[in-house]
């Protein structure tokens, strides 16, 4: 089953691709430097993005204690749905996408999304795709959250997040679970 998601992911890139080719009037692509927020939590979601290049972390605060807690990460090629037209209209964000690496990011409103919508039967099956590939990002989360020591999860994080160098020890300690220096300690030791 995990085999047939990857297999398909390449597939919903390309049709992405094509449909921004074909409805450049409704795509805005604009660069982003590192720790720009794309999205901060509190604000109306207004539009979706696709990464042409670049990375993005998408995370929560913690209100206790003012920390990161890294959710999932984005890299080029993938598609961020976090308006959707069945959401109440008006709806606050309640996550944060940060620019972790400087990037080519396309960004199209809530209006145009849903006249895409209508115009392109074939996004509905791309949408299909990237839930399988959302699923997929989900199922390697709950692997590395259950692996029961720091060093085996971060091994495993290692082998299967294309990112590592780009994301601080920071990023990764919260998206693991476990303290920055017990990374940076694993950092040290390759």
């Amino acid at each position: 089953m995990i085999k047939q998601i990857y297999s398909t992911q390449s597939k919903v890139k390309l049709q992405i691709k094509k449909i921004i080719k074909k409805y450049p009037d409704l795509w805005k692509l604009k660069k982003y430097e590192k720790g720009i927020l794309l999205l901060q939590e509190g604000n109306k979601l207004k539009q979706n993005f696709y990464i042409e290049s670049g990375s993005v972390k998408s995370f929560v605060v913690n209100t206790l204690n003012q920390t990161e807690a890294v959710i999932s990460f984005y890299t080029a090629e993938d598609l961020i749905l976090v308006y959707r037209n069945d959401l109440p209209e008006n709806i606050d964000s309640i996550l944060n996408l940060k620019v972790i690496e400087n990037a080519e990011i396309y960004s199209i409103d809530s209006n145009d999304w849903d006249k895409l919508l209508k115009k392109e039967p074939l996004l509905l099956e791309i949408l299909k795709e990237d839930l399988l590939d959302i699923f997929n990002k989900l199922l390697k989360r709950i692997e590395i959250g259950v692996i029961p020591t720091a060093k085996l999860k971060y091994d495993k994080f290692v082998q299967i997040h294309p990112l590592l160098q780009y994301l601080s020890a920071e990023d990764i300690a919260s998206y693991l679970g476990v303290s920055v220096r017990t990374v940076k300690s694993f950092n040290s030791k390759k």
